[in-house]
C-alpha cells in the first residue's frame, strides 16, 4: 500500500506521513464498505435455512423427549434420526438435544449405567452453547440418574448447579423441579427435615407462580415428594393429604406411570403404620396396574415393578407368608440388580435376611445381611457423607451471600465492560489483538470471580466452625455451673440436716433449720434446669436427639442427658453430679447406653456420639 501511493501520489519528504495517513483512512472505510455490501445478502441467506433447522431440531427433540415416558424404543429410533438431522445440519445443539433424548430413553428402559454416559457426553458440547437453562437441564438430568445409582454426592452437587443456574435466570417453575430432585435425594439418605425444607420451598415457589402458572404435573410431582417426606418424619394427616393430591392430579393428566407409582406410595405408607388391610388394598391396585403396563411399569425414572413387588414382600413377610414374601423379594432383587437401581437393593437385602431367618435358613439369612451391610456402607458411607454436608454447608453459604457477590460482580463487569469500551473503538484496525485482548479480559474476570468466591467461602466457614466452637464452650459452662450448683446444694442440705439433728438448742432453731431446708429444696429445679440445657443444646446441635431417636427408639430420657453430656466430652464426676447418681452408677449408665446403641467392646462410645 505504501509503494503504490508513492508512485501514483509523489509528494515531498516533509509531507510525507500526513499524506499517507489521510489517503489511507479514505481509502479503507470505503473498501471495507464494498465488502460488507457484498457479503450481508450472502449472510442472510445463509442464516435463513439455519434458522429453519433449529426449528426443526427442537421441534424433533420435544417430541421424542416426550416420547421417552411412554415409548422409550420409539424414543431411542427418535434420537438416532435427531442426530443424523444434526449431522448434516453441523448443529452443536443438535447433537446435545439427540443425547439427552438417548440418555432420558435408556433411564426409562432401566440402562441406567448407559443413560447416564449420554447425558456425561452431552455436558461438554453444552458447556460450549450460550444456553444455560439446556445446560442446567442436562445436569438435573443427571443427578436423577446418579441418585437411582447410589451416587447421592455427585447427584446433589449436579442439582445444586442446576439449582443455581436457575436462580440466575429466574427461572421459577425449574427451580422448583431443582429443589424437589434435593428433596428427593435428601429423603433417600434418611434426611427428612432437611427433605420437607426442600420441598416446602419448591411448593411456595409454585404456588407463587403466576407468569407461566405452575404447570399441575410439576406441582403434582412435588406434592408426591412432600408426602414421602412427611410420611417418614412422622406427619401422617399432611402426608395422606399430599398423597391423595397428587393421585388425583395424575388422574387428571392420564399419567399412569405416575398413578401406578402413587398408589405404591399409599400402599408402602399404610405398611409402615401396620395398617396391613389399607396397604394390601393399594398394593393390590399397583399390581394390577404393573401387570396392564408390562415392561413400561420396569422403567428407571421410579422403578415401579421392583417397588412394588419389594412392597408385597413386606407385607407378606409381616403376614407370615414367607413364601409369597421370597417370592416377591427375588423379583424386586432382579430388577434392581438388571436396572442396576442401588437405592432399593440394601431393603430387598435385609427383608431377603429376615425371610431367611424366619424360615431357620441362618446361612442364607447371613449372607443377605452382609450384602446389604456393605451396600450401605459403600452408599451412605463417612466419606460420601461428609461429602454431603460440605455441598449442603457450601450452598447455604452460597444463599447468605448471594447479593453481596452480586454487587460485588456487578461493579467488576461494569469495570470490565468499561475497558471493553475503550478498547472497542480500535476493533477495525487492530482485530486480532482486541480478541486477544478480550480473550485476556474474560479470563481475569474468571480468575477473580474465582479468587472473590474462594475468599468469601473460606471468611464463612471460619465464621461458622468459631460461632460452634463458642457455642459449644456455653453448654460445657451451663453444664458444669449446673453441676456446681447441684454439688452445693446437696452440700447445704447435708449440713442443715446434721445441725437440725444435733442442735441442742431450743425447738426455734430446729424450725428455723427446718425452713432453710425447705427454701432449699425449693430453690433446686433439675428439671427446669435440665430443659433449659436440653433447648440450648438443640439450638448447637439441631438434629443430635432426633437422629438418636429415630435410629434407637428404645432411648430413655435419662440415655438421652447422658449421650447429651458425651457428647461434650464430659468426665464421669461431673456426669455423676448432673444426674444425681455416683461414680459407679455412671459406669453403669454407660454400660446400658452402649447396649442400646449396638456399640461393640472396642467402640468408643464418645467418638460415637461426636460423629452423629
Amino acid at each position: 500500500m505504501y509503494k503504490k501511493l508513492q508512485l501514483h501520489f509523489p509528494i515531498t519528504a516533509g509531507q510525507r506521513g500526513v499524506g499517507l495517513r489521510a489517503w489511507y483512512w479514505l481509502i479503507f472505510p470505503a473498501r471495507w464498505g464494498i465488502l460488507l455490501a457484498l457479503w450481508l445478502p450472502l449472510v442472510s441467506q445463509a442464516t435463513q435455512p439455519a434458522s429453519q433447522d433449529s426449528l426443526r431440531l427442537e421441534q424433533l427433540a420435544e417430541q421424542a423427549l416426550q416420547t421417552a415416558e411412554t415409548d422409550p424404543s420409539r424414543a431411542l429410533i427418535l434420537a438416532t434420526d435427531l442426530q443424523r438431522f444434526a449431522a448434516r445440519a453441523r448443529s452443536t445443539r443438535g447433537h446435545v438435544l439427540a443425547l439427552r433424548v438417548r440418555g432420558w430413553a435408556l433411564t426409562m428402559q432401566g440402562h441406567l449405567s448407559q443413560g447416564e454416559q449420554s447425558f456425561q457426553a452431552a455436558l461438554p458440547l453444552a458447556e460450549r452453547l450460550a444456553d444455560k437453562t439446556l445446560l442446567a437441564q442436562l445436569r438435573l438430568l443427571l443427578a436423577h440418574v446418579q441418585r437411582q445409582r447410589g451416587n447421592y454426592p455427585a447427584a446433589l452437587a449436579g442439582a445444586l448447579q442446576a439449582l443455581r443456574q436457575y436462580e440466575h435466570v429466574h427461572d421459577t417453575l425449574r427451580q422448583a423441579r431443582a429443589l424437589q430432585t434435593m428433596s428427593n435425594i435428601e429423603t433417600d439418605l434418611k434426611n427428612f427435615s432437611q427433605g420437607t425444607a426442600y420441598g416446602e420451598r419448591a411448593k411456595q415457589l409454585l404456588l407463587r407462580a403466576r407468569r407461566p402458572p405452575a404447570p399441575p404435573l410439576t406441582l403434582a410431582i412435588t406434592y408426591t415428594g412432600l408426602a414421602s417426606n412427611y410420611a417418614m418424619v412422622p406427619d401422617a394427616k399432611r402426608a395422606r393429604r399430599y398423597f391423595l393430591l397428587a393421585l388425583a392430579g395424575y388422574r387428571q393428566l392420564g399419567d399412569s406411570l405416575r398413578v401406578l407409582a402413587t398408589l405404591y406410595n399409599l400402599g408402602e405408607f399404610h405398611l409402615r403404620r401396620r395398617e396391613l388391610k389399607a396397604a394390601g388394598s393399594f398394593l393390590a391396585q399397583a399390581q394390577q396396574r404393573v401387570d396392564q403396563l408390562g415392561n413400561a411399569a420396569h422403567g428407571g425414572r421410579v422403578g415401579l415393578g421392583q417397588n412394588v413387588a419389594l412392597a408385597s414382600g413386606e407385607l407378606a413377610l409381616l403376614q407370615g407368608d414367607y413364601v409369597a414374601a421370597d417370592r416377591h423379594l427375588n423379583l424386586a432383587r432382579r430388577i434392581a440388580e438388571r436396572s442396576q437401581d442401588l437405592r432399593l437393593l440394601p431393603d430387598v437385602y435385609e427383608n431377603l435376611a429376615k425371610v431367611k431367618a424366619a424360615q431357620g435358613q441362618y446361612q442364607a439369612a447371613l449372607r443377605w445381611h452382609k450384602r446389604g451391610d456393605e451396600l450401605k456402607d459403600s452408599l451412605m458411607g463417612p466419606k460420601a457423607t461428609a461429602q454431603m454436608a460440605t455441598l449442603r454447608a457450601q450452598y447455604n453459604r452460597s444463599r447468605q451471600a448471594q447479593q453481596l457477590q452480586a454487587q460485588r460482580f456487578r461493579i467488576r463487569e461494569l469495570e470490565q465492560q468499561s475497558r471493553l469500551n475503550r478498547l472497542g473503538a480500535g476493533l477495525g484496525t487492530v482485530l486480532v489483538v482486541a480478541l486477544a485482548a478480550l480473550g485476556w479480559l474474560a479470563w481475569q474476570r474468571v480468575q477473580l470471580r474465582a479468587k472473590a468466591a474462594h475468599a468469601t467461602q473460606a471468611l464463612h466457614l471460619q465464621a461458622a466452625e468459631d460461632r460452634l466452637a463458642r457455642q459449644n464452650l456455653e453448654l460445657t459452662s451451663l453444664a458444669l455451673g449446673m453441676s456446681q450448683k447441684s454439688e452445693l446444694l446437696e452440700t447445704l442440705k447435708g449440713e442443715l440436716y446434721r445441725l437440725g439433728q444435733d442442735a441442742n438448742e431450743a425447738e426455734t432453731v430446729r424450725q428455723q433449720v427446718g425452713k432453710l431446708r425447705q427454701r432449699l429444696e425449693q430453690q433446686s429445679r433439675p428439671d427446669q434446669e435440665w430443659e433449659q440445657f436440653r433447648l440450648r443444646f438443640e439450638q448447637v446441635h439441631p438434629s443430635f436427639f432426633m437422629t438418636l431417636q429415630q435410629r434407637f427408639p428404645t432411648l430413655t430420657p435419662h440415655d438421652l442427658r447422658l449421650a447429651a453430656l458425651l457428647r461434650l466430652n464430659f468426665a464421669s464426676k461431673p456426669i455423676a453430679s448432673l444426674l444425681g447418681i455416683s461414680d459407679d452408677g455412671v459406669r453403669k449408665a454407660r454400660h446400658r447406653l452402649r447396649q442400646k446403641l449396638d456399640l461393640p467392646t472396642n467402640a468408643n462410645i464418645t467418638d460415637f456420639l461426636m460423629r452423629l
